[in-house]
């Protein structure tokens, strides 16, 4: 049986990718999934950048403009843009600008660090596996919430 989700919003989640390409897209994804599981459920997170760094280079100035720009045109259809990640890289405070030229609503999680927060309440249950979210399996805390 497929289950109908109340989405009311689209947002548009940027992070930093620069540096260690592959690590920064692993922790953009355990973002994702800490957003819609457990704490806004009701929206759906777009990330299209990940697939965007998965199938171009992201060395190559050419590639990364040309994916930055498919990347905004989507983002300025969302709601609001999400930023994450611990700081906000040059390529996430274009995507700002941008967001507020078009009067989006701006959702700053940069103070959270680099990786989605996990909460004692899982730690103590065992949710996490050696502090790191790849074992999150499911949140207890969105039951209290």
């Amino acid at each position: 049986m497929i289950r109908k989700l109340n989405i009311l919003k689209v947002a548009y989640l940027a992070h930093p990718v620069g540096g260690d390409v592959l690590a920064n897209l692993a922790k953009a994804k355990r973002w994702v999934r800490w957003l819609e599981e457990t704490h806004l459920p009701h929206v759906a997170i777009n990330a299209p950048w990940i697939t965007e760094c998965e199938i171009w280079d992201d060395d190559d100035p050419q590639q990364r403009a040309d994916g930055m720009a498919r990347d905004r045109e989507i983002m300025i259809r969302c709601d609001l843009i999400i930023l994450a990640g611990g700081k906000i890289s040059n390529g996430m405070a274009g995507e700002l600008r941008a967001a507020k030229l078009a009067g989006m609503e701006v959702i700053d999680l940069t103070h959270l660090g680099e990786e989605p927060p996990v909460c004692e309440i899982c730690l103590d249950l065992g949710y996490v596996d050696g502090g790191s979210l790849g074992g999150l399996i499911t949140c207890p805390c969105r039951d209290a919430q």
